[in-house]
C-alpha cells in the first residue's frame, strides 16, 4: 500500500505521514509555512509565480520580493526532509506556475469535505443521503486555516467552507429528526456549538434532548445559553434572539410531565441566599409584563430602577479593565442590597434593571444609597460612576413591549 501524506487545514494546519506528525513548523504563519499551505491547497491546478507573490507579500516593502521567495522555497524544501519526510524535490516551477510534488499521495481534509458533500447532494437514496451528510459533518473540524484567518484568500474560502457546513449540518438534521436519531443529531450539535457557540445550534440540542426526554439537561441548555448571551456576550439582547430563546423556554415549560418533574424543575438549584433573585435577561422581561398585570390588578406598588455604570463625567463606560472589574462588585451590590422579594437581571455588561416590589417613590431614594454604600466600600470615588433611573410599574408611559427608564433621575 502507499504511503499518504495527510493534510489538515480545517482548524489548526498540519501533517501526518506514518502515523507522525511532519508539520515542519509549529509557528504556520512565517512565509515558508504560508507557502506550504499554499502549494498543498492548489496542489492539483497549481499557483501562478504573481499569485504567490501578491499573496505572500502584497504590497510590503520587501525589497526584493522574487529573490525572497527563491530563498523561502529553499528552506522549505529543507525543513520538509528535516521533519520527516524522505528526500524530495516537493516544488516544481513549470512556466513560472508552482506545483506540489511528492513521492506519495496527498490527501487533505478539505478535498475529503467537497467530496463527500458532492456525493450527498447527488445521493436519491434517502438513507444514504443522510449517512453521507453526517460525514461531511464529521469531517469538517473548524474554520479553514484559523492561523491565518487574516489572510484574505484564506477569509474567502473559510467563508465558503462555513456555508458548506452549515447546509450539510441542517440536511443531516431534517434527515436524522425523521427518523428520530436524536443521539446522531446531538453529536453533531455538540460539534456545531463548540465551533460556532452564536449560531443557535442550541436550539435543536435542547429539540433532541426534549425528544428523549431529558428535561434536566434541555433545562440546563437553555440556562447555560442564556446566560452566554446576555452576560459573556458582552451585547444587549435582540429582538430576534430573545423571540429564539423564549421559544427554546417553551419548548421546555409545555412538555408533558409528571407534576414531581416539574416542581423539580421550577426549584432553585442553589442553596437560597439573603437579598434579590437575579434572573436571565427574557426571565425578567417575562417577569416585568406579569407584574405589570397584577399591579394594574390590584394596586400594589411596584418601581423598577435601572443602574447604569458611567464614568465619573457620567459618560459611557468604555474602558474594558474597568467593566470587567466594577461590573461584579455592583452586581453582588445590587444583590445584597434589595430584598428576597425584588428581582434583578443584567441588561448589558453596564446596566441592571431591577424590579421593587411594595415600594414607594421615596423608597428608591434609600436603596440608592444603599447600593451605592456597598459599591462604594474601598472606592469612595466610584460614588460618581453610578447612575440610577426609576419608575412606577404601573406609570411607564410606553407599552408594556417597550423598556426606556426615563421618568426619575436621582443625581
Amino acid at each position: 500500500m502507499k504511503d499518504i501524506l495527510y493534510v489538515y487545514m480545517f482548524g489548526v494546519f498540519s501533517l501526518r505521514y506514518q502515523d507522525r506528525d511532519v508539520t515542519p513548523e509549529k509557528n504556520t504563519t512565517k512565509k515558508s509555512m504560508q507557502l506550504l499551505q499554499l502549494l498543498l491547497y492548489y496542489r492539483k491546478e497549481g499557483i501562478t509565480r504573481e499569485k504567490l507573490l501578491h499573496t505572500l507579500y502584497g504590497q510590503g516593502n520587501v525589497e526584493n520580493p522574487s529573490n525572497n521567495l527563491k530563498v523561502i522555497t529553499y528552506q522549505l524544501r529543507k525543513k520538509l526532509v528535516e521533519a520527516g519526510l524522505p528526500d524530495w524535490n516537493y516544488i516544481e516551477n513549470r512556466g513560472g506556475t508552482y506545483y506540489w510534488t511528492s513521492p506519495m499521495e496527498v490527501e487533505t481534509d478539505v478535498e475529503v469535505f467537497g467530496s463527500l458533500l458532492q456525493r450527498a447532494e447527488a445521493a436519491t437514496d434517502p438513507g444514504e443521503r443522510m449517512d453521507l451528510f453526517c460525514e461531511v459533518c464529521h469531517s469538517y473540524k473548524g474554520e479553514f486555516l484559523t492561523n491565518l484567518s487574516g489572510e484574505e484568500w484564506v477569509m474567502m474560502e473559510s467563508t465558503c467552507y462555513r456555508e458548506q457546513y452549515f447546509k450539510a449540518l441542517e440536511a443531516a438534521e431534517q434527515e436524522l429528526k425523521e427518523r428520530k436519531r436524536y443521539l446522531e443529531l446531538l453529536e453533531l450539535c455538540n460539534d456545531a456549538i463548540g465551533m460556532y457557540p452564536f449560531e443557535e445550534w442550541q436550539a435543536v440540542k435542547i429539540d433532541c434532548l426534549m425528544a428523549m426526554n431529558r428535561f434536566k439537561e434541555a433545562m440546563e441548555v437553555y440556562e447555560a445559553t442564556t446566560r452566554m448571551y446576555f452576560e459573556e456576550m458582552g451585547l444587549p439582547p435582540s429582538d430576534r434572539m430573545l423571540d429564539r430563546l423564549r421559544d427554546m423556554g417553551s419548548k421546555i415549560y409545555t412538555s408533558a410531565q409528571a407534576a414531581t418533574s416539574i416542581t423539580s424543575i421550577l426549584q432553585e438549584k442553589e442553596p437560597r441566599k439573603a437579598g434579590a433573585y437575579f434572573c436571565g435577561f427574557p426571565s425578567f422581561i417575562d417577569g416585568y409584563r406579569m407584574m405589570r398585570r397584577v399591579v394594574e390588578r390590584h394596586g400594589e406598588s411596584v418601581y423598577m430602577m435601572v443602574c447604569t455604570l458611567t464614568d465619573a463625567k457620567g459618560n459611557h463606560l468604555e474602558d474594558r479593565d474597568r467593566i470587567q472589574t466594577m461590573t461584579p462588585i455592583l452586581r453582588e451590590s445590587i444583590g445584597k442590597s434589595l430584598r428576597s422579594g425584588d428581582v434583578y437581571s443584567m441588561y448589558s455588561p453596564t446596566q441592571f434593571v431591577l424590579l421593587l416590589f411594595g415600594t414607594q417613590g421615596s423608597g428608591c431614594g434609600l436603596i440608592r444609597e444603599r447600593i451605592l454604600k456597598r459599591f462604594t466600600t474601598g472606592h469612595k470615588s466610584w460614588r460618581e460612576c453610578v447612575r440610577f433611573y426609576a419608575t412606577s410599574v404601573i406609570d411607564v408611559g410606553q407599552p408594556v413591549e417597550e423598556l426606556e427608564f426615563k421618568d426619575v433621575f436621582f443625581a
